[in-house]
């Protein structure tokens, strides 16, 4: 609450979660300064620094514990938690935004996507074919940033590893804005090229860059802008009317089972799709059943049902069954953690008799020739 007395806060305030600390930049450029507040409230140090242009566009906290923000001329800059004042600097960052984790400091110019560590000693991991923008956020060890193909007149959501190797260009969004990253799912504001250009909030696959599902958000607002919390709940506001939408954790929607399985009896096996054939003078004859090659994409697979010849004949992900001579047919289903049901899978069975022996008698007549 103390923060509200201050008269120009600009950009966000940053907490330190070892002390709670909080740390404030009031104003741009010349007339700039740091603050850092105890968590009662009283000031613990103000750093002024009228000697440079200081911005605010971007302030966090990096691998080392202090501050990173950007003052022009001078580019990266890492700023002292205790004290204010400025430890080290790196030119080759400009007005893009920043992000801090345990890896380091990201950002991007015109050349690609920069790693900054704590001391400033930053190197380009990733050189933009096209142009990165700027550096959007970053999660699970992916980088993920705006890139623009010049003549496109289109930016788009592309990810590339923390090492510098390319992994995915979203081809489907028109990005607009920096996607939180929350929960293992990337929250992105824009445009469904394929859908008639609908302003979308769309929720997407890290790793691949696919779209998990959608929000269209229109009923909320013109002009958006998202947050996202711990939880999953969806903050929206209107930029052009001082409204804020409160929206339920959205789940991805869920993608089902596939069932696979496996039949074997002595040393013949098959799998679905397959006839395992099986000789045998008597029966039953007992073959065993294996769903262990089943698989789900987004969970894990935690129920199987088994019909042999149109019959339920277990829910366990394997076990043996005995069958008399003659065709069977063997259908398995499988479900996974979200309640979600596979297609069915089939495979044949035949089991026969072995062929008559035929025995030849010799008479005494050849046996005297």
């Amino acid at each position: 609450m103390f923060l509200a007395d201050v008269p120009f806060l600009s950009g966000p305030p940053v907490v330190d979660q070892t002390d709670g600390t909080i740390y404030a930049k009031y104003g741009n450029g010349p007339r700039a300064a740091i603050v850092a507040f105890n968590p009662d409230g009283t000031q613990k140090f103000r750093k002024d620094y009228s000697n440079g242009n200081l911005w605010g566009a971007t302030y966090v906290q990096g691998p080392s514990g202090n501050l990173y923000t950007y003052i022009q001329f001078e580019g990266l800059v890492s700023i002292d938690k205790t004290s204010g004042n400025q430890l080290c600097s790196s030119p080759l960052f400009d007005t893009g935004r920043l992000v801090g984790s345990a890896d380091g400091i990201f950002t991007a110019n015109s050349t690609g996507a920069l790693l900054t560590n704590a001391l400033c000693n930053t190197q380009l991991i990733y050189p933009s074919p096209t142009r990165f923008i700027t550096f959007a956020t970053y999660g699970d060890g992916k980088v993920f940033g705006i890139d623009y193909q010049p003549g496109a007149s289109d930016f788009r959501l592309m990810a590339v590893s923390k090492d510098g190797s390319f992994l995915w260009r979203n081809p489907e969004i028109l990005y607009s804005q920096y996607p939180p990253y929350k929960n293992g799912v990337l929250y992105v504001l824009g445009q469904h090229l394929t859908d008639g250009n609908k302003q979308k909030l769309f929720l997407l696959n890290p790793s691949s860059g696919e779209i998990l599902n959608s929000l269209e958000t229109a009923p909320y607002c013109s002009r958006c802008g998202v947050s996202v919390a711990n939880d999953g709940t969806i903050y929206l506001n209107d930029f052009t009317i001082p409204k804020i939408y409160k929206i339920a954790p959205s789940q991805p929607t869920n993608q089902p089972p596939t069932a696979r399985f496996t039949m074997t009896s002595g040393s013949q096996s098959a799998i679905e799709g397959q006839t395992l054939n099986v000789i045998s003078p008597t029966g039953p004859v007992f073959v065993n059943f294996f769903a262990a090659r089943s698989s789900d994409p987004d969970g894990t697979v935690i129920g199987w049902e088994w019909k042999i010849d149109g019959n339920v004949v277990s829910t366990a992900s394997s076990f043996a069954y005995g069958l008399n001579h003659g065709s069977h047919t063997v259908s398995l289903f499988v479900t996974d953690n979200q309640g979600g049901v596979s297609q069915a899978v089939n495979g044949q069975i035949n089991i026969q008799q072995p062929p008559p022996c035929v025995v030849t008698d010799s008479s005494p007549a050849d046996k005297a020739h």
